[in-house]
């Protein structure tokens, strides 16, 4: 986190903000009088975050959350999912909003922001650092465990306001789609991104993509139930509780919180039941999570015992464990290094197979687009399929090729011409 002096942006934000009336409100709202914790408030990407004490409530502390772009509806990004998680699944440790106002609206306090809890403790990331012990991370399993549980056996219902990730265009408000239309809109957009700007050779990886979507959907799975569950939980985004130093028999060692929900939404279960980023990293991820991967199997083994305790099956533990190369499939679509790893492990231009689907999808895509969409006659359009004409050509060529050399270093047993005797 960063000073405002060295944001442009922030003083403009920060000159409209009634401080008194933040703090009557956070006092009103504990029953407590409330204090700003330091006088200059920290900047982190996109946001203000003013932090309030409330002195006769020890450990209490509250975050005044104030967009930095006051023309971002971050109710429907940010708030939303708390206000989803407070509601749908109480167990499980998200922050919990106490008041907001959308930006743009009138409030007395003349920004829009949010107030939430701040959660004490230490991200697990820097514990881990320090060492733990089998048993430690044997009670976070647990804890992660049930949280996950908690979220992926909420069905998200029609009234719920939340956000549907990744619909279709034209899809009715709160309303969930197919596991394969969801999955395949995923590729589209990514191939829309590489037609709009020219980019061919990045459209026909799409293409190829777009063709293996029915590998990567769980079949059991095509209608199941959408459902909303934190998707970034690596080691930086669980907090462990003031007494992780603490004996395991003292009861140290709790996950405090869970925190980062911005962006959280409704997903199709097979999206949503994949390994936390804690215990496993992608391809070209960067190195982002993996912290416990070593613990893989004992997660497993816990999240499949209590789900057997709690719904008499194991088909979530079945998702998670059969879920790293579905997830490293979508991810790919929308994360440029995750994607080269993908494009380098599974889209080899010189492969006729790929070729022949990437031709096959691009009549389908163009097909499917619609007035307004995508045509044949589009300049981007034309440029894939005569660059995918030359590399279908070019890959029959080395094919026959190939076979002719084949032909000739035969011998000539092998040909069915008669070899004279000695």
């Amino acid at each position: 986190m960063n000073s405002a002096f060295t944001y442009p942006d922030v003083a403009p934000v920060l000159a409209k903000l009634n401080t008194p009336a933040l703090l009557s409100l956070a006092s009103s709202l504990a029953g407590t009088p409330a204090a700003l914790s330091a006088s200059v408030p920290a900047i982190t990407a996109g946001w203000i975050l003013l932090i309030l004490d409330f002195p006769a409530i020890a450990g209490q502390r509250w975050a005044a959350r104030i967009p930095r772009d006051q023309d971002y509806p971050f109710v429907t990004y940010c708030a939303a999912p708390l206000l989803y998680a407070a509601r749908a699944f109480p167990r499980v440790p998200a922050p919990r909003v106490h008041a907001y106002a959308e930006c743009g609206t009138a409030n007395p306090l003349g920004v829009g922001y949010m107030l939430v809890d701040w959660i004490a403790g230490t991200p697990l990331r820097d514990v881990l650092q320090h060492g733990t012990t089998p048993s430690q991370r044997h009670r976070v399993m647990e804890q992660l465990a049930r949280a996950m549980l908690d979220m992926l056996t909420q069905r998200v219902e029609p009234g719920d306001d939340v956000v549907y990730y990744g619909v279709p265009a034209g899809t009715p408000p709160h309303t969930p789609v197919s596991t394969t239309a969801w999955l395949t809109t995923s590729v589209d957009r990514l191939l829309k991104r590489c037609l709009a700007r020219r980019a061919p050779r990045d459209a026909i990886y799409a293409l190829i993509a777009r063709s293996m979507v029915p590998r990567h959907v769980a079949a059991k799975h095509e209608h199941s139930a959408w459902v909303v569950c934190h998707g970034d939980l690596h080691g930086g985004n669980i907090i462990i509780d003031g007494d992780s130093g603490g004996s395991d028999e003292a009861g140290g060692f709790n996950i405090a919180g869970l925190i980062d929900w911005d962006y959280t939404a409704a997903l199709p279960l097979q999206k949503a039941a994949v390994w936390p980023k804690l215990l496993h990293t992608l391809p070209g991820g960067g190195g982002v999570g993996g912290e416990l991967a070593a613990d893989k199997e004992l997660f497993l083994r816990i999240f499949a015992a209590q789900e057997r305790a709690r719904t008499g099956a194991t088909a979530l533990t079945e998702l998670i464990a059969t879920s790293e190369e579905r997830a490293f499939f979508e991810v790919a679509h929308h994360v440029a290094p995750i994607r080269e790893a993908w494009v380098e492990r599974y889209c080899d231009l010189r492969d006729e197979g790929n070729l022949s689907a990437a031709e096959r999808e691009l009549g389908r895509f163009v097909d499917g687009e619609g007035e307004g969409g995508f045509v044949w006659e589009h300049e981007s359009v034309s440029e894939v399929a005569e660059m995918l004409r030359g590399m279908v050509q070019r890959a029959q060529e080395g094919r026959d090729a190939a076979d002719q050399m084949a032909v000739e270093t035969e011998t000539p047993a092998r040909r069915g011409v008669a070899t004279p005797s000695v």
